[in-house]
């Protein structure tokens, strides 16, 4: 039984030699991982005091706490290892200059230490599982060189957009088989693009724009046929133009190259990029016509081909592009009229032409088929009438059609499109009336229909709840000189609380300057000049306490200056020239500071000339046809005897009765 008893212990001896044996194999296994675990947080704490951080900042991060780090700020672990540092828009920065390196992580994966203002340099080395690097919003210095590219293979994105980056682009960046995201944007590299870059053949996404570069595009960069988006613009000053090898990036959705000087024409090639979402070339120098090949791109949203110096007309491709959104072919030279396509694109959002030599007549549906919300066809030569459907989907806020040849009426569908901010239809040859309501709509902060022919009133709040609605009007800017409008001013004028200036000049208004101008508290300019409004000045605009002009010249008023006036203490230029003004010049309005420039002549002024403030600095014309006012400056002394005041007024009653 002795024989049958000894397996026993000696399969319990090899039982316990295999748990030991595991034991300590997991034991060290363990004692490593904790002493790699160990590691990495030893290697952050040299990272926060090489970043000298704001004492508040990562404070979790120390020496005395390495058990923890898993937990720490911004710092996440898997597999018993530091994988992410993301400490972005945690304000870590004191401001100092700092020199930091961040290695001794080489299981990091991510690294953002974007949005903290860190200043000086941050460089990265041995770090073989870094894949996302995002250091933006920060504002480091000098170049990349000190970024071991080459010992960092695994890197899939490098973002270090918004720094003050001042050397050549970095040239170790082409060593990254994996990359497939570059932003380089918002520094001040230097020198040419490589031509290099052109052999990252993984990169989708690369951003070169508003930095200091020069030379010519490369034409390789038309290898890249992974690449989704390309943006080489804003304040790099390149030589030639765009190279047409751009036309084989199949894969591209958007492409900037805008305000960096490029010359030429616009490649037919980029009619290829059947991808295209967005296409901006705008502020440039490029020249020559439009390319028709440019309606092959179907998938297009927006197009900006702004402020160059293009020539020929609007191709008729463009009818192709069904899709688009955003339509900018301002400030340039082209001719031709406005297509009717335009106003067919049924996507069409922004359309803006102006300053260009466009002519024929504006397209009548524009607005009928699309959600159109900025239209701006001003500076050009259009005639024709302003479209009766602009406003057909309730979301248009500008309308500008300014400087034309425009005529007919404004259409009085504007005067109940409440969404309109902003309207400036003026130097045209309109007639008719002013749409009831348009003064008054909700949104509407600026309203210019000045030279024009308008003709009737100047409308009121056409109903009681408009009046109400209106007092939350936000129209700033009113500027209706120059019409033939007639009859009073309404005084529901008041209602436009938030008017800053307010110009009806050279019209044909009767009747009172009505004193509800006084509730116009937010005035900063006032001109009413050259019409026929009678009756006296009212007192309630010296309640305008921010108005700096004001102009009543070249009407019929009368009675005496408001004394009212010299309260406003800002009011720099005043011109109450040719009226019926009476009695003497108030002397508190001869003592305002801010007085510079003043014109009273041709009234019926009297008494003597206040010789204090800034009515002594004024010329006598400001004065002239005054003949009862004296004063040294008039050379016309106060008192009896000849030239003096009264003598001037036997004088000028000799005159009234011959």
């Amino acid at each position: 039984m002795a024989s049958c008893r000894r397996p026993a212990p000696l399969r319990l001896v090899v039982f316990l030699a295999i748990v030991l044996l595991r034991w300590s194999t997991n034991g060290n296994a363990a004692a490593g991982g904790d002493d790699a675990l160990r590691g990495d947080a030893l290697a952050l704490v040299r990272l926060r005091a090489s970043l000298r951080c704001h004492a508040h900042a990562l404070r979790d991060w120390s020496a005395g706490n390495v058990a923890a780090v898993c937990a720490w700020t911004g710092v996440r672990c898997a597999g018993g290892r530091v994988v992410s540092v993301d400490v972005a828009n945690m304000n870590v920065s004191t401001g100092a200059p700092v020199s930091a390196a961040v290695a001794g992580l080489d299981a990091l994966a991510n690294l953002s230490l974007a949005g903290n203002g860190i200043v000086g340099a941050v460089t990265a080395s041995a770090l073989p599982a870094l894949r996302f690097v995002n250091v933006s919003g920060n504002q480091l210095g000098g170049g990349l060189d000190g970024w071991d590219f080459a010992s960092l293979p695994s890197l899939e994105m490098f973002d270090a957009y918004d720094n003050n980056f001042s050397s050549p682009l970095p040239a170790g960046v082409v060593a990254l088989r994996r990359l497939r995201y570059l932003d380089l944007g918002g520094n001040f590299f230097s020198g040419e693009i490589p031509a290099a870059y052109g052999g990252m053949a993984a990169l989708e996404y690369l951003s070169l724009n508003g930095n200091n570069l020069q030379g010519a595009i490369p034409p390789e960069l038309g290898n890249l046929t992974s690449l989704r988006e390309l943006y080489l613009g804003y304040y790099n000053v390149f030589d030639g133009g765009i190279p047409p090898e751009l036309g084989r990036l199949r894969n591209l959705t958007m492409l900037d190259i805008s305000n960096c000087g490029l010359s030429g024409r616009i490649p037919p090639e980029l009619g290829a990029l059947a991808a295209l979402d967005t296409l901006f070339l705008h502020t440039n120098q490029l020249s020559g016509a439009i390319p028709p090949e440019l309606g092959n791109l179907t998938a297009l949203t927006a197009l900006d081909l702004s402020n160059n110096a293009l020539t020929g007309e609007v191709p008729a491709t463009l009818a192709s592009l069904t899709s688009l959104r955003l339509l900018n072919l301002f400030l340039n030279r082209l001719h031709g009229p406005v297509p009717d396509f335009v106003a067919a694109l049924p996507r069409l959002e922004t359309v803006q032409l102006f300053m260009n030599n466009l002519t024929g007549r504006v397209p009548a549906g524009l607005g009928a088929n699309a959600a159109l919300r900025l239209v701006d066809i001003s500076s050009n030569r259009l005639t024709g009438m302003v479209p009766e459907m602009l406003c057909a989907s309730g979301e248009l806020h500008t309308a500008i059609l300014m400087n034309n040849f425009l005529f007919g009426p404004i259409p009085a569908s504007l005067g109940s499109c409440s969404s309109l901010t902003r309207v400036r239809l003026g130097q045209n040859y309109l007639n008719g009336t002013i749409p009831a309501g348009l003064l008054y709509l909700p949104r509407l902060n600026l309203l210019e229909l000045q030279n024009n022919l308008l003709s009737g009133d100047v409308p009121a709040n056409p109903s009681p709840a408009m009046a109400a609605a209106s007092q939350s009007s936000q129209l700033a800017q009113l500027n209706l000189s120059s019409n033939q409008l007639s009859g009073p001013l309404p005084s529901s004028i008041a209602n436009l609380t938030a008017l800053q200036t307010l110009l009806v000049s050279n019209n044909r208004l009767a009747g009172a300057v009505p004193p509800e101008v006084g509730e116009l508290r937010r005035l900063v300019k006032l001109d009413l000049s050259g019409n026929a409004l009678s009756g006296t000045i009212p007192a309630a605009i010296g309640r305008c306490g921010e108005l700096t002009y004001l102009d009543l010249s070249k009407n019929n008023l009368s009675g005496a200056i408001p004394e009212a006036i010299a309260g406003i203490r800002v009011l720099n230029y005043l011109n109450l020239s040719r009226n019926q003004l009476e009695e003497a010049i108030p002397a508190a309005i001869g003592a305002m500071s801010s007085l510079t420039a003043a014109d009273f002549s041709y009234n019926d002024l009297s008494g003597e000339l206040p010789d204090a403030g800034q009515l002594g600095y004024l010329n006598a014309t400001a004065f002239a046809g005054n003949p009862r006012l004296c004063g040294p400056l008039l050379g016309r002394p106060c008192g009896y005897g000849g030239g003096g005041a009264a003598a001037a007024g036997r004088a000028g009653r000799r005159r009234r009765r011959w």
